[in-house]
């Protein structure tokens, strides 16, 4: 039995620990307003039946193996303090009642709703010596009838290992290595290969009874005792008064910028310095640590001596710190959500929810992307709910996490402007393309790797999309307002299609053109005006280019490599073939370009250059 605290907090821990193996109790308090703020101490943006909803799809997130997602799991909600609704039992199970139908129909068309059987009881936990409450002896069976239901064989030299994991915790033995592991149980008579015992302690680790990661990142050391796990995880995200005071600069660095520095860690974990490593590799291997870059702008020119670190009030710049997501502050400085025209902005849309894991793995990775790159490291500025990373001198990236109901993160790219020589600030220019298209692609892959490698992800079960604001001016539902400013308000398009087709259409209003967003990722190239209309024409091109014999000429005369020649043909259609083919030209010599104008020529398409490129060049 694991607890890891309701709190904001901590939930972030739990897809550590959760796991389809296990009974699950959503538990709540009757007297509270469901439609009340709940009592979080942190990030307090929800309501009490949301946070409910937030356990339920943490669960059903956490508990599938991403394969087979037909199981039904069983997950019980359990109203306490019932006899604080009335007097009359049968009131107080009719008011219960009432709250149970409240959350049923919140959640009804949740996506986790149909994989998930909720059993509702209302029991009062303040009873008197010798009283018995019938609904929570009914709870109790049905707990033990749905554990009947996990049970299968396993070899009884586990049950051996059961009664040994139990000593062990008992005498405060809470954690070992395999090797040493293997010692206990041979000299409690159980002789096992090193493969077997790989086995066991994988099979435990699934089922919650013990932490094992066979993992070549981490050490392999066996955690007897989650819960001891859990307890040393709160001790870096919550707050303890005693440290606080005694290490002021310390945890001010903690709760205001979110970065835990490594002597604050040893203070924390005093008592287990020796497990530390171990520790901070699981925290870091679950994203809930980044490991931070030292950045010039912010070294502090003072260290301390190991006789000082009990009353630490100065950073040693010399050691580890990390980024913790978790621990960071809400951001409500306008200047974050302000969007200039010339901007890049989408949105990656979740499929029913989002949960803070995936966000704070995000974050952690794009952060060690923009320190792995260039020479320029510049301290990130992190939020709760805002992130701004710095790609180079030029160009930034801003992700904004929405309300939680929305389901969805903002990326936005931006250019800084620059200053000319007599001081005054210079137009704004869009982000360059390559940037953008970087961005994206770094983006796409890693929340790939978060949500979909089901070997290593713990978030199978969800998918994102990632979409444009739609730019009609159709009136909103809601509000009746024409392309209405409310979050909830906004609908979507999606951007990969955008860039596949010259148009797309609105659910709401006439077909969308997209040039605008190819030009995001296909923009004219610097210095080029004949290449520039390349691009600003290439939409037009990609639909009406017969490529066929066009990409035999290319060969033939240089364009283009054989290799390059026969991995655009093996693309299905024309469409897609022509888009593949116009990316390797726009970047290309004026020669080329000439030769490719040549190409359409000599393929019976001069139409295309002189209707469709030198028309578009002279209009604009």
């Amino acid at each position: 039995r694991v607890h890891g605290g309701g709190q904001m907090l901590y939930y972030i821990t739990h897809q550590i620990f959760i796991n389809s193996h296990a009974v699950y109790v959503v538990v709540f308090d009757l007297t509270k307003d469901l439609e009340g703020k709940a009592d979080l101490s942190f990030q307090n943006d929800m309501k009490n039946i949301e946070f409910i909803d937030l356990w339920l799809s943490n669960i059903y997130s956490y508990t599938s193996n991403g394969q087979d997602d037909s199981e039904i799991r069983r997950v019980f909600i359990v109203g306490t303090h019932r006899a604080d609704l009335a007097v009359e039992v049968d009131i107080q199970k009719q008011l219960a009642n009432k709250k149970f139908g409240i959350i049923d129909k919140f959640v009804r068309f949740r996506k986790y709703r149909q994989y998930l059987e909720l059993s509702y009881f209302a029991i009062e936990n303040n009873l008197k010596s010798g009283e018995v409450d019938i609904d929570m002896v009914n709870l109790r069976n049905e707990i033990v009838k749905l554990a009947m239901n996990y049970r299968q064989e396993i070899p009884l030299k586990y049950f051996k290992f059961e009664q040994i994991i139990f000593e062990l915790c008992s005498n405060n033995i809470l954690y070992c290595s395999v090797s040493e592991m293997n010692e206990i149980l041979s000299k409690q008579g159980i002789q096992m290969g090193e493969n077997s015992l790989i086995t066991m302690l994988k099979y435990y680790h699934n089922i919650g009874s013990v932490v094992y990661f066979d993992d070549n990142n981490i050490d392999e050391t066996v955690i007897l005792s989650p819960q001891w796990v859990i307890d040393m995880f709160r001790k870096v995200i919550s707050v303890d008064d005693g440290v606080v005071s005694a290490n002021g600069i310390l945890w001010d660095e903690l709760y205001k910028k979110g970065i835990l520095w490594d002597q604050l860690v040893d203070i924390m974990w005093k008592d287990n310095l020796h497990q530390k490593s171990f520790l901070l590799k699981i925290l870091v291997r679950f994203d809930l640590l980044c490991e931070r870059v030292q950045v010039e702008s912010n070294v502090l020119e003072h260290s301390i001596t190991a006789s000082q670190i009990s009353t630490a009030s100065i950073i040693d710049v010399n050691r580890l710190s990390f980024y913790v997501p978790c621990r960071l502050k809400p951001c409500n400085d306008e200047i974050y959500f302000e969007t200039k025209p010339t901007d890049v902005e989408y949105y990656l849309i979740f499929n029913g929810f989002l949960v803070d894991g995936i966000y704070n793995a995000l974050v952690k990775r794009l952060i060690e992307w923009t320190f792995s790159i260039g020479d320029r490291k510049v301290e990130p500025e992190l939020y709760y709910n805002v992130t701004r990373l710095f790609i180079d001198v030029y160009h930034h990236i801003i992700l904004t996490k929405s309300k939680r109901h929305l389901n969805r993160i903002k990326v936005q790219i931006l250019r800084k402007q620059t200053i000319d020589p007599s001081g005054q600030t210079e137009a704004s220019y869009p982000p360059k393309t390559t940037i953008v298209k970087e961005i994206k692609c770094n983006i796409e892959e890693i929340l790939a790797d978060i949500c979909v490698n089901k070997v290593t992800s713990k978030f199978v079960n969800i998918t994102f999309t990632t979409m444009v604001r739609c730019p009609c001016t159709v009136n909103c539902e809601v509000h009746d307002v024409p392309h209405c400013d409310k979050e909830s308000c906004y609908h979507f398009i999606n951007l990969n299609e955008c860039l596949l087709s010259a148009t797309i259409p609105c659910p709401y209003s006439r077909p969308i053109k997209t040039a605008f967003y190819q030009n995001w990722f296909h923009g004219p190239a610097p210095g080029s005006p004949v290449l520039a209309q390349l691009s600003y024409s290439r939409w037009d091109l990609v639909n009406s280019i017969d490529p066929s014999e066009l990409l035999v000429y290319l060969e033939a005369n240089g364009v283009l490599t054989h290799s390059q020649t026969q991995e655009i043909a093996s693309i299905t259609t024309d469409l897609e073939k022509n888009n593949a083919l116009i990316a390797l030209i726009i970047r290309r010599p004026i020669s080329d370009f000439n030769q490719f104008c040549e190409g359409l020529r000599k393929t019976g398409q001069s139409y295309i250059v002189t209707e469709i490129l030198k028309a578009n060049y002279y209009a604009n």
